[in-house]
């Protein structure tokens, strides 16, 4: 069974990015319309039907807050333990901005669901939102104790290391998920970010050389990526002090970009290019 699952991405190197919590789309409602009950603890069910399903899918894509907890709370109704519907809450409960509720449902949730991996990483969210680093960490360990290949959960936790500039520590979770997601960068942003933050994280890490292949590869697939271009624009310029190479990226980026604070980060690298020794 496949559900929601927050991630955390971040993108740039030297850009100043918040922290933002990003949602997988879900698929698995309709899907799992044929099974008549969850796996949670012994208590009366009754069966929650492919109509039950169909109208919590409908109202999470209208996102009318009325028919969606109306749908959900039906569902509940028939079965208090429902993974999809009480994981669907809890996201809801995390966008209107209440953790707390969110936090009380997927506690519930993983009481009856404890090996469901997207539940802890979303219960790491929660924490990571409300300052408790270590708890929010030890959220997403655990989602990917569940599953080692959970590529969400290996880029959010390689993220929070991004963050503090742990890039030593950053690298394993995040070259873990880069070997799930190299060979489906082209149109994926999902990948092309975790690829992004691996390569932030060697060039972090004085691993130049490889962050420089990873973005070249990134590139090969994504050419107009500004971010990314940023990125590889400035290790070599400022990293790999590479100055023919970096004067290429450099035009690059200009000819990509079309705002002004992309153009002003060209030009300060342009001047920094410069007032290296040939």
């Amino acid at each position: 069974m496949k559900v929601t699952a927050l991630k955390l991405l971040l993108l740039l190197l030297i850009i100043p990015v918040a922290v933002q919590a990003q949602f997988d789309n879900y698929d698995g409602v309709e899907a799992e319309a044929s099974k008549s009950e969850s796996t949670g603890p012994s208590t009366p069910k009754l069966r929650v039907d492919s109509k039950d399903f169909k109208a919590l899918s409908s109202a999470r894509e209208a996102r009318d807050e009325e028919l969606f907890v109306k749908a959900v709370s039906r569902i509940l109704g028939r079965d208090q333990s429902h993974l999809d519907a009480l994981n669907a809450l809890a996201v809801f409960y995390i966008e209107k901005k209440k953790p707390g509720l969110a936090k009380i449902i997927l506690n519930r949730a993983i009481e009856a669901h404890p090996d469901e991996k997207a539940l802890h990483n979303n219960l790491g969210i929660i924490y990571l939102e409300e300052g408790e680093l270590r708890r929010a960490i030890s959220s997403f360990k655990r989602a990917i104790g569940l599953n080692r290949n959970y590529r969400v959960g290996l880029a959010n936790l390689g993220s929070i290391y991004l963050e503090f500039g742990d890039y030593m520590r950053a690298i394993e979770p995040l070259e873990a998920g880069y070997s799930l997601i190299k060979g489906d960068l082209r149109g994926n942003k999902e990948a092309v970010e975790i690829a992004n933050n691996y390569a932030v994280a060697l060039a972090g890490a004085g691993e130049g050389k490889k962050a420089k292949k990873i973005y070249e590869r990134i590139l090969d697939s994504d050419s107009r990526n500004i971010g990314v271009l940023l990125n590889y624009a400035t290790l070599l310029t400022k990293g790999l002090k590479d100055k023919s190479a970096a004067r290429k990226a450099i035009s690059r980026l200009k000819f990509v970009s079309d705002s002004v604070k992309y153009n002003n980060k060209a030009e300060e690298l342009d001047k920094f290019l410069e007032s290296l020794p040939d």
